[in-house]
């Protein structure tokens, strides 16, 4: 007998047993079904591999610092400007010293003064404050004190240019006024303007028998004589008439 497989040699085996001893053949015992092979795992699936890590970039050095410009050299302080100083105002003018009462009187005149003739006015004195002068004494209201007011009279100097804007550069380039104002009074040529001291004046040209008569003096502008007020003016009126008189 052909031996199969090892179960079917085992069933054979036992129904032949059983029919040697007469009973029924044993149940064939059914073969456990063969457990199907556990199913094939899927591949792990491989990790890709981690990328290395980016270099770290090695760090840049800061650059270096700039050399620091040594600080200029604050500048020197300018010196203050010396302060300018106001300026100061002219003093007033000088008054023409007065003569005294006391010494005034008749003087010696030169023949050549002497023979300028003048109308005076009341109460004036001709060449008692000197000679080529002509003067008057005021009594000074609810005072006892006088004040002397004169002038003076001559002949021009024979340099003087006969043409008249050359006249009054003459007088000013010689310091003898400077002319401010200038005007015919008659047959007499006023001038009018201050003298080197600053102090205002007046002049008379007469041009008689072609000779130059002059006739000269301040203004009484000081503060002494303006606190005459109307009698300074009243006797300054009646000396230019005087002035506007002279002849040969």
């Amino acid at each position: 007998m052909q031996k199969g497989s090892a179960g079917g040699f085992s069933a054979t085996m036992a129904a032949d047993l059983a029919k040697e001893n007469g009973g029924a053949p044993a149940p064939v015992a059914v073969a456990a079904p063969v457990a199907a092979a556990a199913p094939v795992a899927a591949p792990v699936a491989v990790a890709a591999p981690v990328a290395a890590p980016a270099p770290v970039a090695a760090p840049v050095a800061a650059p270096a610092p700039a050399p620091v410009a040594a600080p200029a050299p604050a500048p020197k302080p300018s010196p203050a400007p010396a302060p300018v100083a106001a300026p100061v105002a002219a003093p007033p003018p000088p008054a023409a010293p007065p003569a005294s009462a006391s010494k005034r009187g008749p003087t010696k005149v030169p023949a050549d003064l002497a023979a300028i003739k003048f109308d005076l006015e009341p109460n004036w004195d001709r060449d008692y404050d000197g000679p080529g002068t002509f003067g008057f004494q005021l009594r000074v209201p609810n005072s006892t004190d006088t004040r002397v007011f004169f002038f003076h009279y001559g002949y021009d100097d024979p340099k003087a240019p006969a043409d008249r804007d050359q006249y009054l550069q003459w007088l000013a380039d010689s310091k003898i006024i400077h002319p401010t104002l200038n005007r015919q009074r008659g047959a007499a040529w006023y001038i009018e303007g201050l003298d080197p001291s600053n102090a205002p004046t007046f002049r008379y040209l007469i041009n008689y028998g072609g000779k130059h008569l002059i006739c000269y003096g301040t203004l009484y502008k000081d503060a002494a004589s303006n606190a005459l007020g109307n009698l300074r003016d009243e006797v300054m009126m009646q000396a230019k008439k005087i002035c506007e008189t002279l002849t040969l």
